[in-house]
C-alpha cells in the first residue's frame, strides 16, 4: 500500500468534505472531516489486508473486507450524526421515517447555504459523502487488486464527491480549490514514481491552460440550475381549505408531519380567520375582517399591556403549500419571508411566492394569555367599533329558502341596551331562534362577558359529544345542537361563536393547527395533519382576542384560556365508549382453560419435553380461545373492556399524560416518537368509535404488533411489562392487570 496515495486519498476526501459543508448554514464540519477520516481508516486497513498471508485467503479476505466494510459505513453514519437505534434491523422503521421527514424538508425550491428544516433533511443533504467516500477507499485499496496499476475508478467516485457540491454552490476562491485539487490529483497519479521538480512543473503548465479555459465558461446563465431541483418520491405540500363544511371530516389526516415550531411554549397556531357568519354556517368576509381597538402597536391602533404576551417563534415548513402566514396570535414582526400583508383582522400572507416545504422564517407575535380578573374587567361593557363583530345574516324562520338571502341582524353589544329588543324579535323570528333562546337561558344573570362566554364554553363541553362523521343539515349548527348533538371541532367552535354574537359578545372563529407534540429536546412541537383544528376567539377591552377552546375534553371541565383542554381536533381521550354503536366491534376477556402440568404417576416431575410441550400448548392454544370468547361478548361489555385496557396501557407506559389527552393526541405523540405500529392500532381504534365508517377491530397480528412497539425502547423487563398489561388473545377484564389506574 503506498502511503503517498493515502495521503491523496485523506486530501482530497478532505475536499470534499468542505464542500458539503458549504451546502449547509452553520456547517457541521468537524463531522464531515470525521467520516472522510473512517474512511481513509478503511482504506488503511484494507491495505493491511491485502498484504496479509493466511492459509485461506480468499474466504479470510472476503470476510475481513466484508467487517470492515460494514464497521466503516456504520461508524461513518454515527460519526455524521445518525442515531445509534436507526441504524440496527429493528430500528428501520425509525429510519424510514425519519428519512420521510428528511426528503419531506428537502421538497420544493430552497437555496444555499440550507438553512434546515429540521437535523433529518440536514443529514440527508450531506449523507451522500459517506458512501462516496466508502466506496473509494474499497476501489482503490481492496485486497487482490493488481499492484502496479493506477485505481482509476477510486480517484473517478473521489472526484465525484467533490465535484456535486461544488456544482450545487459554487464557492469562493474557485482557483485555489482547483488548484489544490489538480495537484492532489497528480500526487494520485504518480505518487512515489514522480520527481518533485517536474511534477511540480507538470502541475503547473496544467494549471496555466485550465484556468483561462475554466474562466471563459463561467456564465450568468448555467445549463442546469440547481435552485429548481427536486429530490425524487418528495410530495407535494399539502393544502387546506378553512371554510367550514360541517359535514364528515373527508380531508387527509395520515399523521404527516407539516412543521415544526421552535417556541418556549404550547399555542394555537393560527392560520386565518372566519369573521361572518352568513345563513348556514361561518366564512371569511371579501373585506377580510375589521380592525378593532386594543391590538397591539404597527398591528392596529392600541398599546400592549403586558410585554410578556408577546411570543416568539420559529416555523420549519415541511409539508404545507399555502399563502398563509402561520402565527401563534397576531403576527408583529416576520423575518425569514420576502414579503407579506395582512389583513384587518390579523390573517398574513405572502405576497409573491407561496410558503412550501423548505420555508422557515421567524416571528414576534402578540398572544395574550391573561387571567380571569383581567378577562372579567375587560368585558363589562364594549365600544361601537367592534359592532360588526356581533352582525348576523341569518334566514327567516317560515322560509328555509332565504337562506340565499338572509336577513341582516346586528345584536346591540354587550353593556349596551339600545337596539336590544328589536335584535331579539329578529333572532325569535329567524330560522335560529331555539339557538338564541339557548343562548339567552345561558347566559342570563352573567355581569361579565367572560362569564357569559364561560357558560356556553361549559355547557357545549358537558352536553356534547365528540364524533366525526355528523350527517349533513341545511342548518348543521342548529341540527348540531338540537338534533344530532354530536360532533367535531367545527361544529362546537362554530356553535358557540355563534351563540355569543347573539347575546352581543364580539366572538369570531379562528382556524389552524392544535399545538402538535412536544419535541424530544423539549424545545418545540411537531405539528402533523392530526393536529388541525378551528377554536373560537373572544374579544375583550385592552387585551384583543383571546382563544376558546369549546371542544370535549377528557371529562368536562372549566374552560382555561391557552391551556384550554382537548388540544386537537381529536375525541376526548376514550370518550362514551358504550355510546350504543349496533355493531360487535367489541374487545372482551373469558378465562381461557386450566391446563395442568402435572403427568405420568406417583406425583413424579414433568419430564422437560412434557413441560416444553405444555407451555407450547398454553403459547399457541389459550391466545386464539381467550380471543374466540371475547368476540362472542356483547358489544357494550366488550368494549368496555378493550376501552379499560387501553386506558391503562397508554398511562402506563406514560403515553396518556393529563386530563387533556385525547386519542388523537396520543397517535400524534407516538407518531412523532417513531412509534408507527402503536400509532397505527390507537388510530383504528378511535376509527372504530368515533369514525363515520365501519372499521373492523384490529386482529391478534395487530395487537401483538402494537405490544411490540410500545415496548421497543425498553429491554426484557419493558416487554414483559407489556405482555402483563396487554395479554395475547384479549383484553383482561375490568379491574386486572398490572399499572391500572382510575
Amino acid at each position: 500500500m503506498s502511503r503517498v496515495r493515502l495521503t491523496a486519498f485523506a486530501g482530497i476526501g478532505v475536499l470534499a468534505a468542505l464542500q458539503w459543508g458549504t451546502l449547509l448554514a452553520d456547517p457541521p464540519i468537524v463531522r464531515l472531516l470525521g467520516a472522510v477520516a473512517v474512511a481513509t481508516l478503511l482504506g488503511w486497513a484494507l491495505g493491511r489486508v491485502g498484504a496479509a498471508s493466511w492459509r485461506d485467503r480468499r474466504l479470510a479476505r472476503a470476510l475481513a473486507v466484508l467487517g470492515l466494510l460494514a464497521v466503516a459505513t456504520i461508524g461513518s453514519l454515527l460519526v455524521l450524526g445518525f442515531p445509534l437505534r436507526a441504524l440496527p434491523p429493528w430500528g428501520w422503521d425509525r429510519l424510514g421515517d425519519g428519512l420521510d421527514v428528511g426528503l419531506t424538508g428537502l421538497g420544493g425550491s430552497f437555496d444555499y447555504p440550507f438553512h434546515g428544516a429540521g437535523e433529518w433533511a440536514r443529514l440527508l443533504l450531506v449523507v451522500p459523502l459517506v458512501p462516496l467516500t466508502i466506496a473509494a477507499a474499497v476501489l482503490t485499496f481492496r485486497p487482490g487488486r493488481a499492484p502496479g496499476r493506477v485505481p482509476i475508478a477510486g480517484l473517478l467516485t473521489l472526484i465525484v464527491a467533490f465535484a456535486i457540491p461544488a456544482a450545487a454552490r459554487p464557492t469562493g476562491l474557485p482557483v485555489l480549490w482547483g488548484g489544490a485539487l489538480l495537484l492532489l490529483v497528480a500526487t494520485w497519479l504518480w505518487g512515489e514514481r514522480a520527481r518533485a521538480l517536474p511534477a511540480i512543473a507538470l502541475v503547473a503548465g496544467f494549471g496555466v491552460v485550465a484556468i483561462p479555459v475554466a474562466t471563459s465558461l463561467a456564465a450568468d446563465d448555467p445549463p442546469v440550475d440547481y435552485r429548481s431541483w427536486t429530490l425524487p418520491g418528495v410530495k407535494e405540500g399539502t393544502t387546506f381549505d378553512w371554510e367550514p363544511q360541517y359535514g364528515p371530516i373527508d380531508w387527509p389526516r395520515t399523521g404527516e408531519l407539516l412543521f415544526r415550531v421552535q417556541t418556549d411554549h404550547p399555542s394555537f397556531w393560527r392560520a386565518e380567520v372566519l369573521d361572518e357568519f352568513y345563513a348556514d354556517g361561518w366564512r371569511r368576509s371579501g373585506a377580510g375582517g375589521e380592525p378593532v381597538p386594543g391590538e397591539p402597536i404597527g398591528y392596529a391602533p392600541g398599546v400592549v399591556r403586558d410585554l410578556r404576551w408577546t411570543q416568539r417563534a420559529r416555523f420549519d415548513v415541511l409539508a404545507i403549500d399555502s399563502d398563509l402566514v402561520i402565527s401563534p396570535g397576531s403576527a408583529l414582526q416576520v423575518r425569514g419571508l420576502d414579503s407579506t400583508d395582512r389583513d384587518a383582522d390579523g390573517t398574513m400572507h405572502t405576497d409573491d411566492q407561496p410558503i412550501t416545504a423548505g420555508t422557515s422564517y421567524a416571528l414576534t407575535a402578540y398572544a395574550p394569555d391573561p387571567r380571569a380578573p383581567l378577562l372579567r374587567s375587560g368585558s363589562r361593557r364594549y365600544h361601537k367599533p367592534l359592532a360588526s363583530y356581533t352582525a348576523l345574516a341569518l334566514p327567516d324562520g317560515a322560509d328555509l329558502e332565504s337562506i340565499v338571502a338572509p336577513t341582516h341582524v346586528n345584536v346591540p353589544l354587550w353593556g349596551h341596551h339600545r337596539g336590544r329588543a328589536e335584535a331579539r324579535r329578529q333572532l325569535r323570528e329567524s330560522a335560529y331562534s331555539q339557538v338564541a333562546r339557548l343562548a339567552e337561558r345561558l347566559t342570563a344573570g352573567k355581569r361579565t362577558a367572560y362569564d357569559a362566554a364561560v357558560a356556553i364554553d361549559n355547557h357545549l363541553r358537558t352536553s356534547y359529544s365528540y364524533d366525526e362523521g355528523p350527517r349533513n343539515h341545511r342548518l348543521p349548527l342548529r341540527a348540531f345542537l338540537f338534533r344530532d348533538r354530536f360532533g367535531y371541532c367545527q361544529q362546537f367552535s362554530g356553535a358557540m361563536a355563534l351563540m355569543l354574537r347573539m347575546v352581543g359578545i364580539p366572538a369570531r372563529v379562528a382556524t389552524g393547527f392544535a399545538p402538535g407534540t412536544a419535541t424530544a429536546d423539549g424545545r418545540g412541537f411537531e405539528v402533523t395533519d392530526l393536529d388541525a383544528h378551528s377554536w373560537v376567539e373572544v374579544y375583550f377591552n385592552g387585551i384583543g382576542w383571546v382563544p376558546f377552546d369549546p371542544t370535549p375534553p377528557t371529562t368536562p371541565a372549566s374552560i382555561e384560556i391557552r391551556g384550554a383542554a382537548s388540544f386537537g381536533i381529536g375525541a376526548s381521550e376514550f370518550g362514551d365508549a358504550g355510546r350504543g354503536r349496533a355493531d360487535d366491534r367489541g374487545a372482551g376477556h373469558a378465562a381461557g382453560p386450566q391446563v395442568d402440568p402435572a403427568g405420568g404417576g406417583g406425583g413424579s416431575p414433568v419430564p422437560p419435553v412434557g413441560l416444553i410441550a405444555a407451555l407450547s400448548a398454553v403459547v399457541l392454544v389459550v391466545p386464539p380461545l381467550r380471543s374466540l370468547r371475547h368476540r362472542r361478548l356483547p358489544s357494550a361489555a366488550a368494549t368496555e373492556r378493550e376501552v379499560e385496557e387501553l386506558r391503562r396501557v397508554l398511562r402506563s407506559t406514560g403515553w396518556s399524560r393529563g386530563r387533556a389527552t385525547t386519542l388523537l393526541l396520543v397517535e400524534g405523540r407516538l407518531r412523532g416518537a417513531h412509534h408507527g405500529a402503536a400509532a397505527s392500532y390507537v388510530r383504528r381504534f378511535r376509527d372504530r368509535l368515533y369514525g363515520a365508517k365501519s372499521v373492523d377491530r384490529p386482529t391478534l397480528a395487530d395487537r401483538r404488533s402494537a405490544r411490540r412497539d410500545l415496548a421497543s425502547d425498553g429491554g426484557l423487563r419493558a416487554r414483559a411489562r407489556l405482555l402483563l398489561l396487554m395479554p395475547p388473545g384479549a383484553p383482561l377484564p375490568c379491574g386486572r392487570g398490572r399499572g391500572s389506574s382510575a
